[in-house]
């Protein structure tokens, strides 16, 4: 037994290649690809926690491939922060002319609050009218804002709801996986106790997974000839996940625990009442303070449970260590490109720690995530002035209750906003010199007309009372003054 040979996957989706682990869902599995055969757009719709992407990645796409050999399923997406570049991207890199093409969209409603959705949801439908078969997952609780779209048309035949387990299938879905490794249940009567904690709490699922996980890892732990998933004392599907965060979070110092709490709250955007997973760049979290960088990567490593997933050996750094090897977050992408995410909502939903932290972190956590957003747009256009918050109205306030908070924005987020404030002096410099300019024409005007009037003689000649300045020379204590032109096009140093 070892961490990679786990029958459980704790609050990681199970893939293609997990189908030998997939248990529980055979009838759904079925009528999945019944609906999909059948209409070129299906969208199965549940609520967060049961099971739709694992329904869809470990289930529908192995019965496809063995009922249909000859379509091209391509790789599931994310809608992401740019929908329709994920989507065309995904189009690219599927060359397959002539065949059935499954294009596979897991997360449909990060599509929800990103710009270009309409672009997005029409591009969808074009593309199931051309002949892909299109298939997605959304929570249930975003449905209305995407039901009146561009695919309305299409939304009522497109829907595949997707209920909770029944007992049984939760008894599979238990069971099975641990009888292939040879592990059993102490006592037997565990079993029944988690089916009925997970029938009680629609959208368990994940939080059973980790549970399941948990014990296993708790089984290695005790040595490698241990093959029973021990019940813990007062056990159960939620006490599980909130004792190990607990422990991770009691484990750190204090400055580490603030630093656990901005990591955490960059990872979850709000819609009123609901948390939703956000993928964080790591340039994202590179903070201004080297301290601070070694805090980020601690906390990103017990968030991630690093380990060797080689068989166990029971000695105990090992021991220590295959504690701390449930996964919480998962990391992704290129070094230069990569993310960090939850594994699942339900690891700071049902976390009451969390719950404080974004009830004290109010508005500050959407202000922050736009300051984000701009500031990485703002580096990968190699600090383009368009992107700058110059005339921006919250500007004021993320210097306020942000910029002076130690360690609250990264690196790029504090030059971002520093560079804001510069260009924002400028801009008002500059109008305030349109503006001395302004005054200065008129009253040069004023000036003009009233020696003009003074000086015209009664018959409507005009006398001159004065001296005339030799020509080309300015009016008497008047000097040249710049055009206007001249001011808008002088050279700054912010671009």
């Amino acid at each position: 037994l070892s961490l990679s040979t786990s029958p459980y996957r704790g609050f990681l989706v199970y893939k293609e290649k997990h189908a030998a682990l997939f248990h529980g869902r055979r009838a759904a599995t079925e009528a999945l690809r019944r609906h999909v055969e059948r209409e070129p757009l299906t969208i199965v719709i549940g609520s967060s926690g049961t099971g739709k992407s694992s329904l869809v990645r470990a289930g529908l796409v192995p019965a496809l491939r063995e009922a249909h050999p000859t379509w091209q399923i391509g790789k599931p997406i994310r809608p992401g922060a740019r929908p329709l570049a994920s989507l065309e991207h995904a189009i690219e890199a599927d060359s397959h002319e002539g065949a059935t093409r499954v294009l596979i969209i897991d997360q449909l409603e990060e599509a929800y609050a990103a710009p270009g959705r309409t672009a997005f949801l029409t591009r969808l439908g074009e593309l199931a009218r051309e002949g892909y078969r299109i298939v997605a997952t959304l929570r249930a609780d975003l449905e209305p804002a995407l039901a009146a779209s561009p695919l309305a048309a299409m939304w009522e035949r497109a829907r595949f709801p997707l209920a909770d387990m029944t007992q049984d299938e939760l008894r599979e879905a238990i069971e099975t996986p641990a009888a292939i490794n040879g592990l059993t249940f102490e006592p037997p009567a565990m079993v029944d106790r988690l089916i009925n904690s997970v029938m009680a709490m629609p959208g368990a699922l994940p939080l059973l997974s980790f549970t399941l996980h948990k014990l296993y890892v708790d089984c290695l732990a005790r040595g490698a000839h241990d093959r029973k998933l021990i019940e813990q004392p007062g056990g159960g599907v939620t006490r599980a996940l909130r004792e190990h965060t607990d422990r991770l979070y009691a484990e750190f110092d204090d400055a580490t625990r603030g630093t656990m709490r901005r990591v955490l709250l960059r990872m979850v955007s709000t819609h009123g009442a609901t948390i939703a997973r956000r993928r964080v760049p790591i340039a994202e979290l590179e903070a201004r303070d080297p301290v601070e960088r070694v805090r980020v990567r601690s906390v990103l490593d017990a968030l991630t449970g690093r380990t060797h997933e080689t068989d166990f050996e029971c000695t105990p750094p090992a021991v220590a260590a295959m504690t701390n090897s449930v996964r919480l977050v998962v990391q992704g992408g290129s070094q230069r490109g990569g993310y960090v995410e939850l594994a699942h909502d339900a690891v700071v939903a049902d976390w009451p720690q969390f719950r404080a932290w974004l009830a004290e972190a109010g508005d500050d956590l959407a202000l922050q995530q736009a300051v984000s957003e701009s500031a990485l747009q703002w580096l990968s256009d190699r600090h383009h002035a368009g992107y700058l918050w110059r005339y921006d109205p919250r500007l004021p306030t993320v210097v306020d209750r942000l910029l002076g908070a130690p360690n609250q924005l990264s690196a790029c987020e504090a030059a971002f906003v520093r560079a804001s404030l510069a260009a924002r002096r400028h801009a008002t410099q500059r109008w305030a010199m349109m503006i001395v300019f302004a005054l200065v024409l008129a009253l040069r005007v004023t000036y003009e007309w009233v020696r003009q009037t003074a000086t015209e003689a009664p018959n409507g000649q005009c006398e001159p009372v004065h001296s005339e300045p030799a020509p080309g020379s300015a009016a008497p204590g008047l000097e040249r003054l710049a055009t206007p032109f001249e001011l808008m096009t002088q050279p700054t140093d912010v671009r």
